[in-house]
Order: C-alpha cells, then structure tokens, then sequence
C-alpha cells in the first residue's frame, strides 16, 4: 500500500525537511496543500520551473512522488484562476499526476 502526507500543517519545514520526514517515516509520498507555502517557494524551492527536473531526480532518489497538489481557493471563486494556473503548471513540470479542487 502506498502511504503519502499532506504538507498542510507542516509550514514551518523546508522542503528538504519535508522530503526527509517522508522518507524516514518510509511514505510514499508528499501531498502538496498550498503552492504558496514557504516550503515551496523561493529559487530553489520545487514550484521553480528552472529546478523541475532536479525536483524530480531528488524525488526519485528518495524513492517518493507527489500524487496530488491541493488547490486552497474555491475553483467557482473568480480569483482561484491564477491559482488554478500556477497548479496546473506545476502538476505539468512534476509529472504530478492529479490537482485536487475545492
């Protein structure tokens, strides 16, 4: 059975933190709740365009994907477009294979 969190309550820790907890705790995944998070952001967090492919070298050396990236905003809300955007961008440069909406 594959196992995966949600970063959600964790945005105190880096993105490094978050792939080590997972891997530690032997998960098979990370569940992306908020592509603003600080974990994500910066130049060399995963949300880069440019760090894509790193990302997903990183993520496969850890033996771990990211199965879902969780939309914060309404999907029906008229400013949930440009979030809606940045996730799908980011669902396409991770190979993430599903974008949950609300």
């Amino acid at each position: 059975m594959k196992l995966s969190y949600t970063i959600q309550n964790w945005k105190a820790l880096s993105w490094d933190a978050l792939l080590k907890e997972a891997s530690e705790a032997r998960l098979s995944g990370i569940e992306i709740d908020d592509i603003e998070g600080t974990a994500l952001q910066g130049k060399q967090g995963p949300a880069n365009p440019e760090l894509a492919s790193n990302t997903r070298r990183l993520l496969s050396a850890r033996k771990l994907t990211i199965p879902c990236v969780d939309m914060v905003m309404d999907l029906a809300a008229s400013a949930s477009s440009s979030e809606f955007s940045e996730c799908l961008n980011l669902v396409l440069n991770l190979n993430i294979p599903n974008i949950g909406l609300h």
